[in-house]
């Protein structure tokens, strides 16, 4: 939503706070329950594979988020899922929202 009111209207949904919580807040918090979820207290017995699954096929709003927030722990998150296909999650955001990944400079030896 906060992409595409920026996209349409020229509405800055991402800078959007209440009681100290914004939206990047809320895009950040999932995704560290992608490889642990143990901690995870509102659901019973998920799976580090069920939820993994979820992201995979739900997951194009991280390319929209790394896009604005450009945070390391989602770069890490998108080199495992990429490429993204999320139908309701804005198509082939991979494709039209990827960050470009630095490649690490090389020296002679390696």
């Amino acid at each position: 939503m906060a992409e595409a009111a920026s996209a349409s209207v020229g509405l800055d949904l991402w800078s959007y706070e209440a009681r100290g919580v914004s939206v990047a807040t809320a895009a950040m918090y999932p995704i560290y329950y992608f490889y642990t979820t143990q901690k995870w207290q509102w659901d019973e017995d998920l799976s580090p594979e069920t939820v993994q699954n979820i992201f995979r096929r739900h997951g194009g709003w991280l390319e929209m988020a790394q896009r604005r927030l450009q945070h390391k722990d989602i770069a890490l998150l998108l080199n495992d899922l990429r490429p993204l296909w999320d139908r309701s999650g804005g198509g082939m955001t991979t494709l039209t929202h990827g960050v470009p990944v630095k490649l690490k400079r090389r020296s002679l030896f390696g």
